[in-house]
């Protein structure tokens, strides 16, 4: 019982194990949407060159699917603060309850 909260209302090993998953999430996502873009930025450009620059490029598409880094990012952020607030929660708990003993 030495590591547990009495009378809280969560489960610190629970909430610890939530963020580090939202983390995790996170950077999967992230590498998911960066492969994702690159991939469907490359292959028109080697479509394109195989072609033998017969058909024009398609700026706006590249510049979209690039784009698409940056949603993953959103993702990214939404997750990572997710699991940052589910940590800061736990501190402003546990610095409440020391508070409370003490004053």
């Amino acid at each position: 019982m030495a590591g547990k909260f009495l009378g809280a209302y969560f489960d610190k090993d629970r909430v610890l194990r939530i963020a580090t998953w939202a983390n995790w999430i996170a950077w999967v996502i992230l590498v998911g949407y960066v492969v994702e873009a690159l991939y469907n930025t490359i292959f028109p450009i080697y479509q394109n060159y195989l072609s033998g620059y017969q058909y024009g490029l398609d700026i706006i598409f590249i510049l979209f699917q690039l784009l698409r880094i940056f949603q993953g990012a959103m993702l990214f952020i939404i997750l990572q603060g997710f699991g940052q607030l589910l940590l800061m929660v736990m501190e402003i708990e546990e610095n409440t309850r020391a508070a409370s003993r003490k004053g």
